[in-house]
């Protein structure tokens, strides 16, 4: 074989020339070595390439920077990421055959820069520096205090009954409430050691600019829908009260309740409605649903309202300090 008319190169991005020259070098010792086989089939199919191209890269990155919205420094972190896992594997590759080539054959291997181990250096240097320059915390604004009044309140309805069962003067079942809500003998004290008291007090709160009542219901209140909306109309003739979800929805599904909160606003937006007139209530239901509404609520111009235990109305509106200096 004639070793001087073979092509020679460097290792930028054009192996497929360089590569017959080692391979022909190392062949000529009697056979290829088993680990320069391995870092072969390594670099061909190229494994971190591809794991980085996958939804796990974007993962990753939000855990490293500590952001789930990138800013450019993100953005070129991620690039040298991208670039790094698809030239590493190459350099590393081409080095160890450049390595065992010269052991081989020094005198026909000629000199040759590595340049995707060189940059690949760099680009873990210039990752290091960005990750040291992006906000490692995330710090929220919190806004609370005593709401001013809505027009549109939604609420979610837990299931009746009372705190105390030996209290005598309340409405112990609902049935006891179905059978007196129509009548003038329906009384609103008795309400108030119910488990839907919450709601109806968050109601009469806002009740001087109210215009709608929305009902987020579960599979085991949205039976008891039609009991509530006709005690909301005995005590508030001039209210609108409508059920979010017909036959109600799964409160411990995070993203149905998140889902459904933002149809909420959707839904309002489209009756005329602006988001400062909507106020979502998480007082009712359980732990899951309120976490899940909460959420919804962090879009720019959303708050939302709970009820204590001394039935005080305390508003929320929370938002990120995309600023904050963890260090300051």
């Amino acid at each position: 074989m004639n070793w001087k008319a073979l092509p020679i190169c460097d290792f930028m991005g054009r192996e497929g020339q360089m590569r017959p020259l080692i391979s022909a070098v190392i062949q000529s010792s009697n056979g290829l070595e088993p680990p320069i086989r391995l870092l072969e089939d390594m670099a061909n199919n190229k494994p971190m390439a591809k794991r980085w191209r996958t939804q796990s890269l974007k993962r990753s990155l939000e855990g490293w920077t500590g952001e789930k919205n990138f800013k450019w420094q993100a953005i070129l972190f991620a690039l040298c990421l991208i670039l790094f896992g698809e030239w590493f594997p190459d350099g590393l590759e081409g080095f160890f055959y450049y390595l065992q080539a010269v052991s081989m054959h020094r005198e026909l291997v000629p000199w040759a820069i590595n340049w995707k181990l060189v940059l690949s250096a760099l680009f873990i240097l210039l990752i290091w520096c960005i990750f040291k320059s992006l906000p490692r915390y995330t710090q929220i604004k919190v806004h609370a205090g005593q709401p001013k009044t809505y027009k549109v309140l939604a609420v979610f309805l837990s299931p009746f009954g009372v705190w105390n069962p030996n209290q005598t003067e309340t409405y112990k079942t609902i049935d006891e409430l179905r059978a007196v809500v129509d009548s003038d003998d329906c009384d609103r004290e008795k309400m108030n050691d119910t488990k839907w008291a919450p709601s109806l007090s968050a109601i009469e709160y806002h009740r001087k600019t109210l215009r709608e009542v929305v009902v987020f219901t579960s599979k085991e209140t949205s039976t008891e829908f039609t009991v509530f909306r006709a005690l909301v109309r005995r005590l508030y003739p001039s209210l609108k009260v409508r059920e979010m979800s017909e036959g109600g929805m799964d409160f411990e599904n995070i993203e149905a309740v998140f889902n459904g909160v933002n149809k909420l606003y959707t839904d309002a937006i489209g009756d005329g409605y602006r988001e400062k007139d909507i106020l979502v209530d998480v007082t009712g239901g359980n732990k899951p649903n309120s976490i899940a509404a909460a959420m919804a609520t962090l879009a720019a111009g959303r708050e939302f309202q709970y009820l204590n235990k001394s039935r005080e109305v305390r508003s929320f509106d929370v938002d990120y300090d995309t600023d904050y200096d963890a260090d300051s």
